[in-house]
C-alpha cells in the first residue's frame, strides 16, 4: 500500500490542518483550526477523487448525513470537495474512540456497556428515522465525547453507484474489498461486507470491461473498449504502469499469474493472447487466438486457458 506525504499546515476550505489525527486503508482524518474563528474541527479527507458525474451525489448524501442532529451522532459541519478530493469537517472529540479506551478484551462494568448500548441504539433509530443507514458499526467509529457520552461517527459517504452498465467483477484476495467496472468509464472499490464506495478511477476513458486484483491486493488491473491496460493502486487510484500494445484494441479479459510477476490479456478484436511483465509492462509472448472473452492462469504459472464463444484452449508459457 503506498503512503501518502503529511497534510500538516495545508489549508481546505476554511480550516488549516494541524496534525493527523489517524488513517485508514481510504480516508486521513487530521485535527482542523478555522483561520477566521480559530475554533477546531476534525476534517475526514476521503482518499478518493470525484469525478464530475459524481460531484452531486456526494453532495446530496453529505447534506443528509449534516442533516443529521442528536446528541450521540457526530455532528458534521461543513462538507466540499478540495482539487476534486472529497471532505467532511466534523465536531472534534478529544477523547478518542471506545476502541482506544477499552481495548479488545476489556472487561467492562455492565451498567456502563447498558449506557454505552442505549446511547447508540437511540443514535441509530434516529438515523433510520431519518432513512439513514450507518453500515458500518464497530467501536473504531464511536467516539467519546467531552462527557465522556458516546458518540456514533463515520456515517461515511457512499458517492454514488454505477452511471451505466456494469462489466466485471473482482473480489480481492482476501475477501474485503470488490472492484467493478462499468460502461460509464470508471472502475470502482467496494467495501465487501458495508458496500460502502471507497474509490473510483476514472483514467480509463471507455468502459471497463475487465477489473483483477493482484495476488497481494495492492494493484488492480483494468482494460476495456479502447486505450491502454492501466495498473493502478487499489487504496490511492494512484496509476502505476499502462500497458499499450493493445491500445487499439478493446480488451475483455485479463488475469494476474498467482505469483504476481505476469498478466495475461486478451480481447475481442486483437488476435493475439498476451503475457506481459507486470512490474514493467514488458510484452513477453503472444499466443494467435481468436475474440477471446475469457483468460485463467494454472496454480503453477506454467500455462494459460483461454475461451471465445464455443473453443477452449490451453497455452504452455
Amino acid at each position: 500500500m503506498f503512503e501518502q506525504a503529511s497534510r500538516d499546515g495545508q489549508r481546505v476550505g476554511n480550516y488549516r490542518l494541524l496534525r493527523l489525527l489517524g488513517r485508514g486503508g481510504f480516508a486521513e482524518v487530521y485535527l482542523a483550526e478555522h483561520i477566521h474563528l480559530n475554533t477546531q474541527a476534525a476534517v475526514k479527507l476521503l482518499r478518493t477523487q470525484l469525478a464530475n458525474e459524481d460531484m452531486e451525489g456526494f453532495r446530496n448524501e453529505a447534506r443528509m448525513i449534516a442533516g443529521l442532529v442528536h446528541p450521540h451522532i457526530v455532528r458534521v459541519l461543513d462538507f466540499g470537495v478540495e482539487e476534486s478530493v472529497p471532505y467532511l469537517v466534523m465536531d472534534y472529540a478529544p477523547n478518542g474512540t471506545l476502541r482506544q479506551r477499552h481495548p479488545r478484551g476489556a472487561r467492562l462494568p455492565l451498567q456502563l456497556v447498558v449506557g454505552y448500548v442505549q446511547q447508540i441504539a437511540g443514535a441509530l433509530q434516529y438515523a433510520h428515522e431519518q432513512r439513514l443507514i450507518h453500515r458500518d458499526i464497530k467501536p473504531e467509529n464511536m467516539l467519546v465525547g467531552r462527557n465522556n457520552e458516546a458518540l456514533l461517527s463515520d456515517f461515511g459517504i457512499a458517492l454514488s453507484g454505477h452511471t451505466d452498465s456494469v462489466w466485471s467483477l473482482s473480489w480481492s484476495h482476501n475477501g474485503r474489498y470488490i472492484a467493478s467496472g462499468s460502461a460509464d468509464a470508471t472502475a470502482r472499490v467496494w467495501d465487501g461486507n458495508s458496500g460502502k464506495l471507497l474509490l473510483i478511477y476514472n483514467k480509463q476513458g471507455d468502459t471497463v470491461r475487465v477489473v483483477s486484483w493482484s495476488p497481494d491486493d495492492s494493484r488492480i488491473v483494468s482494460g476495456g473498449m479502447s486505450g491502454p491496460v492501466y495498473i493502478w493502486a487499489s487504496d490511492t487510484g494512484q496509476t502505476l504502469l499502462t500497458y499499450g500494445n493493445q491500445a487499439d484494441f478493446e480488451v475483455l479479459a485479463a488475469a494476474w499469474s498467482h505469483k504476481g510477476k505476469y498478466i495475461a490479456s486478451a480481447g475481442g478484436s486483437d488476435a493475439n493472447t498476451h503475457i506481459w511483465n507486470a512490474q514493467s509492462g514488458q510484452l513477453l509472448r503472444t499466443f494467435p487466438s481468436e475474440s477471446i472473452n475469457s483468460v485463467s492462469w494454472s496454480p503453477d504459472d506454467s500455462r494459460i486457458v483461454t475461451a471465445n464463444n464455443n473453443v477452449v484452449q490451453v497455452w504452455q508459457i
